[in-house]
């Protein structure tokens, strides 16, 4: 049992290695600060809280679970994807440069588990109301505490960044992409409840960043990667705003006014239509640029019969397929010119 003693003790411990390492940090001593910070927040964690019983393995392993469930890894296929196609268009020669790739692997992972992560905590009350997204937060299933997952998503992001490469301009994009996405969830800022700011947002850390992020990793930054970023940025919105429009019933029970619930369902699914139309029409012009029209255009009459998709009344389903199969074919031309 934790003491009053074991508190007071965790408390002064906690205020000597802040003071610590801010000193380290107005030294100029950036490199030594971030791994003792997530020492030290596990261990404050541990003094503060009765866990003696994470001695037992069993119970060490369900806690990892959970932690692991927090961060709703099935979630990131895309916006992984989005990070390697910015890295795999940058490419100029090979063999690639095994570091730069791992680094890239590692950072892009602790982001996205950091941004799903920090997301969990604080739609808490809206998940809790919603049955697809109670099964994928165990804050709002009673498995962990917010306080406990706070942390976890703090030590996420600092991993993040010892990863990131040292190169000045990759790690201000990273950076960037963290406090816009810690922006989005966390209060008082909280951009998910302020329209329009909720998609626009989502855009840059869920969309056109990554692909710029991805790039700096291949050290290469030309027309290419902005035309791919713009692109990602309007396919971002459309991703954003259909799932505030598919949450839109839970996040009016919770009073989390999002442009979803701003305009109204059927606004929201004339503005995705919209959104649909730019995106297929930037994958257009991208593929004719790209001189890839052809196999793109057989690739998605190929899937729209293999998934029974209806071009016109299912427009929301093909705008899916149409971004994959153009990010497919991309990355397939850019490695065979890269191997020829």
């Amino acid at each position: 049992m934790v003491t009053q003693y074991d508190k007071r003790n965790a408390s002064y411990l906690m205020r000597k290695e802040v003071k610590r390492l801010v000193f380290r940090i107005i030294r100029g001593n950036n490199c030594a600060v971030i791994l003792p910070l997530i020492s030290f927040l596990i261990n404050y964690y541990t003094r503060s809280k009765n866990l003696v019983r994470f001695n037992n393995p069993c119970i060490i392993l369900s806690k990892f679970r959970c932690y692991v469930k927090l961060m709703r890894v099935k979630c990131w296929r895309g916006y992984f994807g989005m990070g390697m196609l910015g890295y795999i268009s940058g490419l100029n020669e090979l063999p690639i440069n095994v570091e730069d790739l791992v680094r890239l692997v590692l950072s892009l992972s602790f982001y996205l588990a950091f941004s799903f992560s920090i997301n969990n905590v604080f739609d808490v009350e809206s998940d809790r109301m919603n049955p697809n997204k109670l099964k994928q937060n165990p804050i709002a299933m009673g498995l962990i505490s917010k306080r406990e997952a706070l942390i976890v998503s703090v030590i996420l992001a600092l991993l993040g960044v010892t990863t990131t490469t040292k190169d000045n301009f990759s790690l201000v994009i990273y950076i960037i992409m963290l406090l816009l996405s810690a922006s989005y969830s966390t209060p008082p800022i909280r951009l998910k409840g302020r329209p329009p700011l909720d998609l626009l947002s989502h855009g840059f850390f869920f969309g056109s960043l990554l692909i710029i992020y991805g790039s700096s990793i291949s050290r290469k930054f030309d027309q290419n990667t902005i035309e791919i970023a713009i692109l990602m940025y309007f396919y971002s919105l459309f991703l954003q705003l259909r799932n505030l429009r598919d949450d839109l019933d839970y996040d009016k029970l919770s009073l989390t006014i999002t442009t979803a619930v701003k305009i109204g369902r059927e606004k929201s699914s004339v503005m995705l239509s919209i959104l649909a139309i730019v995106v297929i029409s930037l994958v257009t012009y991208l593929a004719i640029t790209y001189g890839i029209l052809s196999p793109f255009i057989g690739v998605i009459l190929l899937l729209t019969i293999l998934y029974k998709v209806k071009l016109i009344k299912e427009i929301e389903k093909l705008i899916d397929l149409v971004v994959v199969s153009f990010v497919l074919l991309l990355i397939s031309s850019k490695v065979i010119g890269l191997l020829t």
